[in-house]
């Protein structure tokens, strides 16, 4: 019994590792040097994941993140950067502390960001136009034809 355990521990560390990577498309993904430089400038924070989280959103809304835990309520972000690998992609997971961590020990999905579509067409802004009955002013105008 405890070798099936143990096997089906190892079964989801491997499956929770490979889950994120074959989720993530390549498409619109940073180079790994951006998500560096990005995760880099941001200060440590006591919910490290959710406010680097916050940050990507609103700063990169194209780009791929997770957020894990483990059993013990620690806490990592991953990002997904375009690589010329046969996956076309790579991730980078980054601990509590800003520091880039392995995807080791048993971690647990708590949130998936598969970024926001960016719309290739311009969007013009339209604005009804008001008219009120009083601005109209309608007239008749008889003429005589001679």
């Amino acid at each position: 019994m405890n070798f099936v355990k143990t096997l089906g521990i190892l079964l989801s560390i491997a499956l929770l590792c490979s889950a994120a990577s074959a989720a993530t498309e390549n498409k619109d993904l940073p180079t790994q040097s951006e998500v560096s430089t990005f995760v880099g400038g941001l200060a440590p924070t006591g919910n490290y994941a959710d406010s680097v989280s916050t940050a990507a959103t609103a700063q990169h809304p194209t780009w791929k993140w997770d957020i894990w835990t483990d059993a013990a309520g620690s806490q990592m972000i991953s990002f997904y950067y375009s690589e010329n690998s046969a996956k076309g992609y790579g991730s980078m997971y980054y601990n509590e502390l800003g520091q880039v961590s392995g995807c080791t020990g048993s971690y647990t999905l708590v949130k998936s960001y598969t970024g926001e579509a960016v719309q290739d067409a311009t969007v013009t802004e339209t604005k009804p136009i008001d008219i009120s009955t009083e601005a109209l002013v309608v007239e008749t105008v008889t003429e005589a034809i001679v």
